[in-house]
């Protein structure tokens, strides 16, 4: 069931994603960008981790709700996606992605981002995935 706090955290991971697409776009600041985007897709997972009564509050207990997650839905891609993610996370921290990585992987992790929302569950008044 979608509460009000899955709603707020992937209301957050859509505002992350929209703004490192901006920051991207505006080009000032890659790292920023970078960072924006490995917030989206935290917040993502931690809201069908919350939903799914899954731990949440540090980077292996995500990595850990992405493998069950593969594993479950039998989306082996899933695992490998979130790796595209977590290289933001990385660079954000050593600055290492060339331009072209930095513009090739942001297809995957919005795929992941994405897809790691639509996975959350409406609750049972109907009320649309949020």
């Amino acid at each position: 069931m979608l509460t009000p706090k899955h709603t707020q955290t992937a209301r957050k991971a859509r505002a992350f994603l929209l703004e490192a697409y901006v920051e991207f776009a505006d080009g000032d600041d890659h790292l920023k960008a970078c960072d924006k985007l490995w917030n989206a897709a935290a917040h993502a997972i931690t809201a069908v981790a919350q939903q799914r009564g899954w731990e949440h509050g540090n980077l292996a207990s995500l990595h850990t709700a992405v493998n069950r997650l593969a594993d479950e839905l039998e989306e082996p891609l899933l695992s490998s996606c979130f790796s595209s993610v977590k290289i933001f996370r990385d660079n954000v921290e050593f600055d290492f992605m060339e331009d072209f990585q930095l513009k090739s992987s942001r297809p995957r992790a919005r795929y992941f981002i994405e897809r790691m929302l639509s996975l959350l569950e409406p609750s049972p008044d109907g009320a649309a995935k949020d």
